[in-house]
């Protein structure tokens, strides 16, 4: 769709990184389970 509408735009290079920096589950419902697992108090952002 992008490139029928003319606005894709493609970078010069790659960026450094992308994505969460945590560790990931490597299971199927694993991943499903990541969302609703409780975080420690470390983990939350602040109020």
């Amino acid at each position: 769709m992008d490139i029928i509408f003319r606005i894709y735009r493609c970078p010069p290079h790659e960026p450094p990184s992308l994505g969460i920096e945590e560790p990931w589950p490597r299971s199927y419902l694993g991943q499903l389970w990541h969302s609703f697992r409780r975080r420690r108090s470390a983990d939350k952002p602040p109020a």
